[in-house]
């Protein structure tokens, strides 16, 4: 499952990943007219009540790029405390959270690129309300420890010093896959490269799995 990918990032990692594996998109809050929520957390509570209808129980593979990697990751926490099965979540360029700012912080604290111009970022339309709203959202996002397997995927030209992007004080499982391009080829020219890693984090999860419960029959015998 991927959570917040535009319709065309969705169509293009859907069909680089294969028929083999299915994906569930969850788009982002803002492109409907329905209200869209103040945390991430209620971001994602909303996204599971709808998960639900469509796959009740786990195990769930979750993913995220972007903003949408703070929603997913945040899904599988609230997963994993009602007791459900999240063996993996990716990540896929996002630096991890760090929370702090207040609720009512001003909206010119936030720009947008423009044209090769910068400017304040405010609510003028239902995108740029959206867009603003989901940056209070991830500035006020702290974030809890998740004891499952998470899967960092970077790119080479990112700047972030951390190799884990900061993902690692949070996930004592964390694992690195660090790819080509930037931060928009990534889900563009390099998509095949990100179904890939993708796949293989999947393919390590699952065999990882199994061998678990080789071992645990092998114990009751």
């Amino acid at each position: 499952m991927a959570a917040h990918q535009t319709e065309g990032n969705k169509q293009s990692l859907a069909r680089a990943l294969g028929p083999g594996q299915p994906v569930l998109v969850v788009q982002p809050h803002g492109l409907d007219h329905a209200p869209i929520p103040e945390t991430i957390e209620a971001m994602a509570a909303d996204r599971l009540r709808a998960l639900a209808t469509l796959q009740p129980r786990g195990p769930y593979l979750l993913g995220g790029y972007c903003n949408g990697a703070f929603v997913a990751f945040e899904m599988a926490r609230q997963l994993a405390a009602r007791g459900e099965d999240v063996p993996l979540v990716v990540v896929i360029e996002a630096t991890a959270p760090h929370g702090g700012a207040s609720a009512d912080a001003p909206g010119d604290r936030y720009v947008t690129f423009d044209r090769g111009g910068v400017r304040a970022l405010t609510a003028r339309d239902r995108a740029s309300e959206a867009q603003l709203r989901h940056s209070r959202a991830m500035d006020r996002y702290v974030g809890e420890p998740f004891a499952q397997r998470l899967v960092v995927v970077r790119t080479a030209a990112g700047r972030d010093p951390r190799r884990d992007l900061g993902w690692g004080r949070f996930a004592p499982r964390t694992e690195l896959d660090v790819l080509p391009g930037d931060h928009v080829t990534l889900v563009t020219r390099h998509v095949g490269l990100l179904a890939r890693a993708l796949s293989a984090a999947i393919e390590r999860t699952l065999a990882a799995r199994a061998a678990v419960a080789c071992r645990n029959e092998v114990d009751e015998r």
